[in-house]
């Protein structure tokens, strides 16, 4: 059994472009969050594409899904070539990006893929067990090294450089191989841009992550409190909250899933016309996909 909550706000910027969805059925978890890069137009219509892309894959995938890693990878790339397509059709030609994380739980265990600096954590008894690492200028610094002489007003400027997204006609995207995670009862898993891990550290986000209060609780208190802390230049702040609740799929118990979902102030922009020309060319992309499973 399982709790799962999403939370989307659009702070303060004029349209939302983070984009998140939960699907699943009796065998399969997937969850999907995508941050469309602000600077580049039609970031919100990238950010879609996936979640369009990923719903079609996982509607037409048999489930338990055999490959889960190579099915997250395919979805990626599938995404960036619908972007770079839906881009060249426009009139002038445009280059929407979006960052991506998704998550495909089967059999207790989590498989996962991102690009960008949108994160994956998951908590044990409140405290980090895992985080994704951000495709970003400054988590790079990080490896290597900090300079000491950066200070905060660099450390936000280079924040937002991320060096991996999908729709980047420079170059192909990296899809990055991890190891599958084995969930344990109570663990939490969090998918979010970076409106929200922003104004958190990883420590204080755990405080936040209990076992008993509502995930739909948690998850709009947290997005509330990012918006509230970030004030008056608040990025959109989505996340999905999940609580695992132990081993759904053992002879012995019967699976269920607890659904909630909290979305407030979310903008949809009106679909662009050209969009549906962009998603036509998607089946036959899918269709090959899925004749290779």
């Amino acid at each position: 059994m399982i709790e799962v909550a999403t939370t989307s706000l659009i702070g303060n910027r004029k349209i939302n472009q983070d984009r998140c969805l939960v699907l699943q059925d009796k065998r399969t978890i997937f969850l999907l969050l995508a941050d469309g890069l602000g600077g580049h137009p039609k970031g919100e219509v990238a950010a879609q594409l996936l979640m369009d892309v990923g719903k079609h894959a996982f509607t037409h995938t048999p489930k338990p899904i055999p490959n889960p890693q190579r099915f997250l990878e395919e979805i990626l790339h599938t995404t960036h070539k619908t972007i770079l397509k839906f881009g060249e059709q426009q009139h002038p030609t445009i280059n929407p990006k979006t960052t991506a994380v998704l998550a495909l739980i089967q059999v207790g265990y989590l498989f996962w893929i991102h690009v960008g600096d949108s994160r994956l954590y998951i908590f044990r008894n409140r405290k980090m067990l895992m985080r994704s690492r951000d495709h970003s200028v400054l988590e790079a610094m990080h490896s290597t090294g900090l300079p000491p002489s950066l200070k905060s007003k660099s450390k936000a400027h280079y924040r937002n450089m991320v060096t991996n997204c999908l729709g980047s006609a420079k170059k192909s995207i990296t899809a990055q191989k991890n190891h599958p995670v084995p969930l344990e009862s109570l663990d939490a898993v969090i998918l979010c841009s970076d409106g929200l891990w922003g104004q958190f550290t990883d420590a204080s986000l755990g405080k936040y992550i209990t076992d008993h209060d509502p995930v739909e609780v948690i998850s709009n208190l947290l997005a509330q409190k990012a918006v509230q802390m970030a004030s008056p230049s608040s990025d959109n702040v989505t996340l999905i909250l999940l609580r695992w609740l132990g081993n759904l799929f053992t002879k012995k118990q019967k699976s269920s899933f607890t659904t909630t979902s909290q979305t407030n102030s979310l903008q949809t922009s009106e679909p662009d016309p050209k969009l549906e020309d962009a998603i036509a060319t998607l089946e036959a992309v899918i269709e090959e996909f899925s004749s290779k499973q």
